[in-house]
């Protein structure tokens, strides 16, 4: 609206954040952090329980909405969404691991890239959704993110998680070491 606030949210650094500020008066809300483990030597091939998703259904939404009410702010991510973000996205690769139980039905999944972000080459989860009740499809998933890095020759997992998120405990428990970005 002309003469109104415009909030813009966006991860800046180096040169973008000196352009955008001589744009616009920036500030920055939030410096971040990553979470990053050394993948080290093991298996390459996914565990038995990980596989690979090709596309998102349904399921999507079901899953998000288990867990957008533990959460105080997230994005919808329902099966329009995901498939727009990571499987119809042009010039940009991701690797999409899930977990299902017994019946078919998606318990959770990892959005992966190999990328360098804030100076770091790591293969990067760029998103995941689990719900906090289920602490055995995390390590699944996060054991299949390493397989696939050890594959890839990636000697690092790396992730962006809020520091008042439950699994940014969770995960440096699990071995992952903060890091300034």
């Amino acid at each position: 609206q002309p003469g109104g606030d415009l909030v813009h949210y966006g991860i800046a650094a180096g040169a973008e954040w000196r352009v955008l500020n001589g744009l616009r008066e920036c500030e920055v809300v939030r410096n971040l952090t990553a979470l990053v483990r050394a993948v080290g030597d093991g298996a390459h091939e996914l565990p038995a329980g990980v596989e690979r998703l090709a596309r998102f259904d349904q399921q999507a939404r079901w899953l998000w909405d288990r867990v957008a009410g533990a959460n105080p702010a997230i994005a919808m991510r329902d099966e329009a969404f995901l498939n727009w973000r990571f499987v119809e996205r042009p010039l940009v690769v991701y690797e999409l691991l899930g977990v299902r139980d017994a019946g078919g039905i998606l318990r959770g999944f990892v959005a992966l890239a190999r990328a360098e972000f804030g100076g770091r080459r790591a293969l990067w989860v760029v998103d995941f959704v689990v719900p906090l009740e289920e602490p055995e499809v995390a390590r699944l998933l996060f054991a299949g993110a390493a397989a696939r890095a050890r594959a890839v020759g990636e000697p690092e997992l790396a992730t962006v998680v809020p520091e008042w998120s439950p699994w940014f405990d969770a995960l440096q428990r699990a071995g992952f070491l903060v890091h300034p970005l």
